[in-house]
C-alpha cells in the first residue's frame, strides 16, 4: 500500500510516562478569548507534540471533532499534500460530491476569483460542526504553493474550526498578518519550558525515585526547564543518584546535555532492549513487523507498547498502536551511536529495511532506506516501480527528488524509468537535467509511442513548435484498458495535438483531441494534465467567440487544480488563460488578483505561449490603468525570461507587443528602432500557422500596423482582406481584423464603410462581452465609436449602440485614470532606504522574492524583511495592494521614481 494512502492521522494517545498536564498552557490556549489559530514554535525536545495531544484531549472533552496530520517532506508535493488533507477531512466530514459543490460555487460566483483554500474552508464551514485540526512537524513544508495554501487557510479559518500547529521553525505562512489581526496565538520555546512548579509536579508523580525538593529545584535550574532534559533526567534517576547527575550538568550545553542524559537512560535498560533500540532507531516510523525483521525478535509489539508506557520517547501514531515513532532527539543519538560503533551494521539495517518496505509497497520509506544503505541499484528498482504512479499523479517534485539521489548510469539501465523521469523533468522545466538524462543518442526504439509524446512535449517547452508538431502526429492512440502512466502520456499527447490543431487552424479536430484528452485524463485520474485540457478548452471558447463559456471552463479548471493545491505545471497554464479571459471581459481587479497569486508559477511556466499570454494581458491592464512604467516593466521582465529560456519566437512576440503599445498610444519616438529589430527577426514557424499567443498580437497583424504607421493604407487593407479568409471560425481573430479594417477605411476617407466594419465587429463582440478586444486599438477605435453613436442620434436604441456607449464610458474612465487626481496624495519615495527603493523597483517589475534575492545578492529572508518594511510604510498588508500604490511614489527632489533594474 503506497505511503500516500496510509498517511498517518494520529489520534489522541495518552503517554503514561508523561501524565503531567500543562495546565497553564491549556488554560491560555483554550480560553474563550484565545484566537482560533495556535502555533507552537520551538526546537526539538520542548514537548510540542505532548502539548498538542493534551490540547486534543481538551478539545474532545468539549465535543469538538478532531483530526491530526503529521507532515513530512512528501507534503512538499502539492498534489500529495492535498490528498493527505482530503483523507484527513474525510474522517471529519462525509465527503460531498466535488462536482455538485463546484457547480453550486460557479452558478453564483460570476467572475469572483476563488482563493486557494476555498475548497477546504467551504467544506468545513458548511458542515456546521465544531472541529479542531492538529498539524504537527510543520517545519517540513518548504514548497511555496503549499505554504500559500496554508497562508490563505489560516487567515480565513472558519469560526467553527480551531487549528493547532506545531513547528520547530518559524511558520512561513503569513504569521505577521495574523498577529496584526489578532488571529493567532504564538506559544514559543520559553512558554513551553517547565516552570519550577511544573518540574516539582513532574517529579512528585515518581514515588519510586528518591530526590529532595532542593534537588528538584536544581534540576529546573540546570535544565532551564527544557522538557526533554527534565524527562531524561527523571528516567535516568533509577540508575544514578540525583546528586551525582546534577554535579555533571554544569559542564554540558543543551545538545550535550541531551546526549549525556540519553546515555544515562540507555544504560539503565537491559541488553536486549538496548539492542532492540539500536537496531530499530534507523526507522522514521516503525511497526511490529519491521521491528521483528530488524531485531530478530518475535515480540516487537509488546516491546513497543512497554517502551511507550515507560515514557521512553516512543509514541504511538494511532489508536490501534500499529505504528510508532521515536522522539527525534532520542533517535538521533541512537543513530549516531550505531553509526560510530557499527557502521557496517548501520548500512545493513537500512538495506534490510529498504527491502521490507519495498515488498510491502511503502515506496517512500523503501527509497529512503535504500539510499541510506547506498544500495542505489535497489533504489533505482524501487523508483522504477513507483515512478509510474508518481508521474501519473503529478507528483513530479518527488520523482525529481529521488532521481537526484540515484546515479544516471542506474537510471539509464531502466528505459521505463528513464522516460518517466523525463516526463517529470519536462513539466518541472528542468531542461538541463533532461538533456543529461536523454543525451544526444536517444534512438527512440524503446517505448516508441511514449517516447514520441515525451520528445514532442520537450520540444514545445523549448519553443520548437515545428519539431513538436512533427513528433506529435506520430503518436498512436490506444483504447481499452490502459495503465495509469499510459493514460497520462496519451492525455498529454492529445493535449499537445489539440494545441497543434488550434495553431494550424482546424478547430473541429482540436475539439476532437480535447475530447480524447478528457477520456484519457479520466482513465488515468490525472487532474494536473486535466488542467492543460481545461486550458485548451477555454482557449477554444475564446477563439470561437464564447467568452462566457471560457470564463466558466477556466474558473472550474482552476478550482480542480486547487484540489491538489495548485501544482505549477497544472495551474500555470490555466491561470494564464484565465487572466486572458478576465482581461477580455475588462475584469482587471480579478485578473490582477489571479496574477498576484500565481505569479511565481506563471513565471516558471513550461509552455512558452501560455507564459506569453499572461504577461501580455497583465502588461495591457497596467497600460489601460495609466501605469505605463509598470506595463513596460512587465514586458521587459517577460522578454528577459524568454531570452533566458531560449524562446526566440516569444521574444519577438514581446517586441511586437511593445510596438503595438507605442503605436496605439501614439508614443512614436522609438518606432524606427523597434521596426528595425523586428525586420531582423527570422521566422521560426510556417507563415500560415497562428499560435494562440499570437491571437493577441500576431506577426501578420504587426505588419498591418506598420503599414498603417507608414500611411500605406491600400497595402494595409489588402493585407487585412487576405487575413480575413485565413481562419474560418476564429471569431476572436475576425473581430480584431474587422476593427483594424475599420480604422484603415477611416484613414482612407471611407467613413461609411468604416462604420459598417465597426458595427459588424461590435455585433460579434457584444453578446459575450469582448471589451478589450475592441478597446485594444486605442484612441483610433474610440473615435470611431463616438462617430458611430453620433451618426445614430435619435435612432431607436439597439444592443450594438448600448455596447458602443459602454465601451466609450470604459475608455473615458481608463483615460481619466492616467491622470492622477489632485485629491489623491502622492507618496514620498525618499522615506525608503536605498535598498528598499531597489526592492520597490523589482516590485514594480512584478519579480518574485527569489528573483529579487538573486539580483540584489541577498537572501530571500532579507528580501522579505525589506518587503515587510515597505508594506508597513505604504500601510498595506498584501503585495497586490502595494502594486496599486506604486504609481503614486514621487520624490521631493526628483519627480520620477527609480526604474526597476531588470535582466539584460
Amino acid at each position: 500500500m503506497p505511503h500516500s494512502e496510509d498517511k498517518t492521522y494520529r489520534q489522541h494517545v495518552t503517554e503514561p510516562g508523561q501524565r503531567m498536564l500543562r495546565q497553564d498552557i491549556l488554560k491560555r490556549v483554550m480560553s474563550d478569548v484565545a484566537p482560533n489559530v495556535v502555533i507552537l514554535q520551538a526546537p526539538a525536545g520542548h514537548g510540542k507534540s505532548t502539548v498538542m495531544r493534551q490540547l486534543r484531549g481538551a478539545c474532545e472533552t468539549r465535543g469538538l471533532q478532531c483530526a491530526w496530520l503529521t507532515l513530512d517532506e512528501s507534503d512538499n508535493d502539492s498534489r500529495r499534500h492535498a490528498k493527505h488533507l482530503r483523507l484527513m477531512l474525510d474522517k471529519l466530514i462525509p465527503r460531498l460530491s466535488v462536482k455538485a459543490s463546484r457547480e453550486l460555487d460557479y452558478s453564483e460566483s460570476g467572475n469572483q476569483f476563488e482563493q486557494r483554500a476555498d475548497w477546504l474552508i467551504d467544506r468545513m464551514a458548511d458542515s456546521g460542526a465544531d472541529m479542531a485540526l492538529f498539524i504537527d512537524d510543520f517545519e517540513s513544508i518548504t514548497n511555496q504553493s503549499v505554504l500559500s495554501f496554508w497562508r490563505d487557510f489560516l487567515y480565513r479559518c472558519p469560526d467553527n474550526v480551531r487549528v493547532f500547529v506545531a513547528t520547530r521553525n518559524a511558520v512561513q505562512a503569513g504569521v505577521a498578518r495574523l498577529l496584526v489581526a489578532n488571529r493567532v496565538l504564538l506559544v514559543l520555546a520559553d512558554d513551553l519550558r517547565f516552570s519550577q512548579a511544573e518540574v516539582r509536579t513532574f517529579f512528585s508523580t515518581a514515588v519510586e525515585l528518591s530526590i529532595s525538593q532542593d534537588d528538584v529545584d536544581q534540576v529546573h535550574l540546570r535544565t532551564e526547564g527544557w522538557p526533554a532534559a527534565v524527562q531524561l533526567f527523571r528516567l535516568g534517576l533509577s540508575k544514578l543518584s540525583a546528586q551525582s547527575t546534577l554535579q555533571r550538568l554544569d559542564n554540558y550545553r543543551p545538545r550535550e546535555l541531551a546526549e549525556y542524559l540519553t546515555e544515562c537512560v540507555l544504560s539503565d535498560q537491559s541488553i536486549d532492549i538496548r539492542s532492540f533500540l539500536l537496531r530499530t532507531c534507523i526507522l522514521n516510523r516503525l511497526n511490529a513487523q519491521i521491528c521483528n525483521e530488524l531485531s530478530g525478535r518475535s515480540d516487537a509489539q509488546s516491546v513497543l507498547i512497554n517502551l511507550e508506557r515507560a515514557g521512553l520517547f516512543v509514541r504511538a501514531m494511532d489508536l490501534t498502536q500499529s505504528w510508532f515513532s521515536y522522539h527525534s532527539l532520542f533517535a538521533s543519538y541512537l543513530r549516531e551511536q550505531l553509526l560510530s560503533g557499527e557502521a557496517d551494521t548501520y548500512r545493513l539495517l537500512h538495506a534490510q529495511a529498504a527491502r521490507w518496505f519495498f515488498n510491502h509497497r511503502h515506496f517512500q520509506d523503501a527509497l529512503h532506506h535504500a539510499v541510506a544503505a547506498n544500495d542505489l541499484s535497489l533504489a533505482a528498482d524501487i523508483l522504477e516501480l513507483w515512478s509510474a504512479d508518481l508521474v501519473a499523479d503529478g507528483e513530479m517534485s518527488i520523482a525529481e527528488r529521488w532521481f537526484d539521489c540515484i546515479p544516471l548510469v542506474e537510471i539509464k539501465k531502466r528505459p521505463a524509468l528513464r522516460y518517466r523521469i523525463a516526463w517529470a523533468l519536462i513539466f518541472l522545466g528542468r531542461r538541463s537535467k533532461l538533456a543529461q538524462l536523454l543525451g544526444t543518442s536517444d534512438s527512440q526504439t524503446e517505448y516508441p509511442n511514449d517516447s514520441l509524446a515525451m520528445h514532442a512535449m520537450a520540444s514545445i517547452c523549448a519553443d520548437d513548435m515545428s519539431g513538436a508538431f512533427k513528433q506529435i502526429v506520430g503518436v498512436v492512440n490506444k483504447s481499452g484498458d490502459l495503465d495509469r502512466f499510459e493514460a497520462f502520456a496519451l492525455a498529454a499527447a492529445a493535449n499537445l495535438d489539440a494545441f497543434r490543431n488550434l495553431v494550424i487552424g482546424d478547430l473541429d479536430e482540436s475539439q476532437n483531441r480535447i475530447a480524447a484528452a478528457q477520456i484519457y485524463n479520466h482513465q488515468g485520474s490525472a487532474i494536473f494534465s486535466g488542467g492543460y485540457t481545461s486550458c485548451l478548452e477555454g482557449v477554444s471558447h475564446i477563439i470561437k467567440g464564447h467568452l462566457k463559456s471560457a470564463l466558466t471552463v477556466l474558473r472550474s479548471g482552476l478550482a480542480d487544480q486547487r484540489q491538489v493545491l495548485d501544482s505549477a505545471f497544472g495551474s500555470a497554464p490555466l491561470a494564464s488563460c484565465y487572466i486572458w479571459a478576465l482581461y477580455e471581459a475588462n475584469e482587471f481587479d480579478v485578473a490582477l488578483a489571479v496574477f498576484d497569486e500565481y505569479h511565481d508559477m506563471v513565471l516558471e511556466s513550461a509552455i512558452p505561449d501560455f507564459f506569453a499570454i499572461s504577461m501580455i494581458c497583465v502588461s495591457r491592464i497596467h497600460a489601460a490603468c495609466g501605469r505605463r512604467e509598470e506595463s513596460l516593466a512587465i514586458l521587459a521582465n517577460a522578454e528577459a525570461i524568454a531570452n533566458r529560456n531560449s524562446w526566440p519566437r516569444v521574444v519577438q512576440l514581446f517586441k511586437s507587443e511593445r510596438l503595438r503599445a507605442n503605436l496605439t498610444s501614439n508614443n512614436l519616438h522609438n518606432i524606427p528602432s523597434q521596426l528595425s529589430a523586428l525586420r531582423q527577426a527570422t521566422p521560426t514557424i510556417p507563415a500560415d500557422w497562428l499560435p494562440v499567443s499570437e491571437l493577441l498580437e500576431s506577426r501578420k497583424i504587426s505588419s498591418v500596423r506598420v503599414s498603417i504607421y507608414k500611411e500605406q493604407f491600400d497595402e494595409a487593407s489588402a493585407e487585412l482582406s487576405a487575413l480575413q479568409t485565413d481562419r474560418p471560425g476564429y471569431l476572436y481573430y475576425s473581430i480584431r481584423l474587422s476593427i483594424l479594417q475599420a480604422i484603415v477605411l477611416k484613414k482612407r476617407g471611407l467613413g461609411l464603410a468604416s462604420l459598417r466594419h465597426l458595427s459588424s465587429a461590435l455585433r460579434s463582440a457584444e453578446s459575450d462581452g469582448y471589451i478589450r478586444l475592441i478597446l485594444d486599438e486605442g484612441e483610433a477605435v474610440v473615435d470611431l465609436l463616438k462617430e458611430l453613436v453620433a451618426s445614430t442620434e435619435g435612432a431607436d436604441p439597439t444592443p450594438i449602440l448600448a455596447f458602443a456607449r459602454k465601451l466609450i464610458s470604459i475608455a473615458r474612465a481608463s483615460s481619466d485614470s492616467q491622470i492622477l487626481p489632485p485629491e489623491i496624495a502622492l507618496i514620498d519615495i525618499d522615506q525608503f532606504s536605498d535598498k528598499e527603493q531597489e526592492i520597490l523597483g523589482y516590485l514594480s517589475a512584478r519579480l518574485s522574492n527569489q528573483e529579487m534575492a538573486q539580483r540584489s545578492c541577498v537572501s530571500t529572508n532579507t528580501v522579505k524583511y525589506h518587503l515587510k518594511n515597505i508594506y508597513r510604510k505604504l500601510d498595506v498588508a498584501r503585495r497586490i495592494d502595494a502594486y496599486n500604490l506604486l504609481p503614486r511614489l514621487r520624490s521631493n527632489s526628483n519627480t520620477t521614481k527609480p526604474e526597476p533594474q531588470l535582466l539584460n
